[in-house]
């Protein structure tokens, strides 16, 4: 069976540093292997991609601002500023 729809809500936090700022969604309850995650930048926008065996969906998330990039942390995916 493929779901193409989240059954749970992601906790998405977003924070505000001088120096910069930091957004965090935690993947940790969907319990899939980061393989399974891609993220794409267009503009000021995050596409995250989730496919799966059981579940292809996206996530599109708002950033302050162009340049980003990420990294996973124990099932959280952190996307920061670049510079």
């Amino acid at each position: 069976m493929n779901k193409s729809r989240l059954d749970t809500d992601l906790h998405v936090a977003r924070y505000e540093y001088e120096s910069g700022w930091v957004v965090a969604v935690d993947l940790l309850e969907l319990a899939i292997d980061t393989e399974y995650v891609t993220v794409d930048y267009l503009e000021e926008e995050a596409v995250i991609g989730i496919d799966t065996p059981t579940l292809k969906t996206e996530i599109d998330l708002t950033l302050p601002e162009q340049e980003a990039e990420h990294r996973f942390n124990n099932g959280v995916l952190v996307i920061k500023n670049a510079t």
